[in-house]
Order: C-alpha cells, then structure tokens, then sequence
C-alpha cells in the first residue's frame, strides 16, 4: 500500500497527542506496573520515549546543519556507539525515577518539539544522513523509528492493563509498510526457501517470491505455494516477536494454508524471534 511522505510526520503528531491522553488517565499504581516489554514498568517506557524524542530531534537538527558527528565528551573528544548507548540507558533509568507529573511533561514536550522540528525539513532533507548509534541512518529512518516507538510502546503500555489492546490501526498500513521492508532488507534465505507466498491481510495482500536467495514482494498471485492469513494487528504482533505464532494459531488469529513446513519457514527467517 503506497505511503505519502507527508503521512508519516502526521501520523507522529497524532499519535504523539493521543499516547499522551492515555498516559495522563492511567491511575497512579499503573505507572509503575510492568509494560510488556523487557518486563519495563510504564514509566521506564515512558522514560525511553522521551528521551527517545530527545535524541531524534538532536541527531535530525544536527543533520539539517550537515553534522553527521556523535555527541561530545568534556574534552572535545566524540563519544562511542557503546558509550552513548550506556549513557542513554541511564539517563531514562533516571528519567523514570522522576515524579509522574515531571516525566509526563517531559514526554509531552518532546515529543511536540520533534514533531515541530519534522514539519519543517524538506522532503528533499528526508535522504540526509543523520547520526545513529547503529551507522548509516538517514532522517527518513528515524521518521519511521519513531512511528514505530509510539505505535509499539504505546501498546506495551496498553496491553499491560487492556490484554484485548491492538496497536492503533490508523498506524497499521504504514507499520506493515516498514516491517515489510525491514524483512526484505534483512532476508537471508537458502535454496530451500524458493517458492511463492501469500500473505493475505483481509485489508492488504501481497505475493512474496523467494527465489535464488532474493526476495521480492509485489501484488497478489494466484496459486501461491504457501498462504498466510491473518490480520493487520496479528502481523505486526507476530512481526516483532509480541505474539508468538503457535498461540495465534491456536486462538484462530492466524492461519497457514497450503505448503505448510514453507510457510514456517519463510516466517521463521523473515521474523526470527530475538534471544531475550
């Protein structure tokens, strides 16, 4: 499904604006009680948004003035890939000591400042390289990273006290956009792999067609191989290793029709789930 440049940002502030009335409704005792994620409480989630939202406008304004340098140490001296990752990691343990109130604010403030700080870069700004922990970021990556983050983590916090909760489903057709082109960017298959593959969404279907090691996706086919229908929601769930596949299965979220054994296989190494 095409996306529009423009979308993503929209979809940013939106859910920027929504998350943060939902934060601001949880009772006290849920602040503290632990997201899905990594076992963090609702206010460590919190703390890594914000901060999150820091870093993002940091790193993006920092490409709109051509720097593409990490940050600083007293001295002069650029940090590390490693050191700032241990330096993020304490400053949002801190952050989630803060008081609620405090770190609400926070979250609120920037959040809003990046969002401002997107509307203005220029379409032709969005290729720019911009500096990541990882390498080789541009603004476009970190535009989708943080339509990921809101849509993601605001669901860790939800399902922490909703088990029914879904990710927002005005989030959904570009989250699968993203996780599409994550899998094809990542895709290590062998020959074993060949085939043709449906994915039937009910809203979205495509054909994946594995072959010599390639993967490429493109519109429906008939007489795939393999098919998986499911749903949007389930998708991205089963995507990012928040629902593993048997217990979808078993509830009727999702369903593998034809070649089965390919069918597990292709999800297997397009979404591998992480070691913990």
């Amino acid at each position: 499904m095409p996306v529009q440049r423009d979308e993503p940002v929209q979809l940013i502030a939106q859910e920027q604006v929504r998350l943060f009335a939902e934060l601001r409704k949880l009772p006290d005792a849920a602040w503290q009680r632990p997201s899905h994620y990594h076992g963090w409480s609702v206010a460590r989630v919190v703390a890594h948004l914000a901060r999150g939202g820091q870093f993002f406008h940091q790193s993006i304004g920092k490409a709109m003035r051509g720097d593409t340098l990490p940050p600083s140490l007293p001295g002069g001296q650029r940090m590390t890939a490693e050191g700032f990752r241990a330096q993020l990691e304490q400053q949002q343990e801190q952050l989630a000591a803060k008081p609620r109130g405090e770190l609400l604010a926070l979250f609120d403030k920037t959040g809003s400042d990046l969002v401002d700080l997107l509307r203005k870069v220029p379409a032709h700004h969005m290729v720019r390289p911009a500096w990541h922990p990882d390498g080789g970021w541009t603004v476009a990556m970190f535009v989708s990273m943080r339509v990921f983050d809101l849509a993601f983590h605001g669901w860790d916090i939800r399902v922490a006290t909703s088990p029914a909760a879904v990710i927002r489903p005005q989030l959904q057709p570009l989250l699968v956009s993203l996780q599409l082109q994550v899998a094809k960017r990542r895709f290590r298959g062998g020959p074993e792999l060949d085939a043709m593959y449906r994915f039937d969404l009910g809203s979205q279907a495509w054909t994946a067609r594995v072959f010599a090691g390639k993967l490429e996706f493109g519109p429906p086919e008939p007489n795939p191989d393999a098919t998986i229908k499911t749903d949007p929601n389930t998708f991205l769930l089963l995507s990012t290793a928040r629902r593993p596949l048997a217990a979808l299965e078993e509830r009727g979220h999702l369903k593998l029709e034809g070649e089965r054994d390919l069918a597990l296989a292709l999800l297997g190494v397009l979404f591998p789930t992480p070691e913990r």
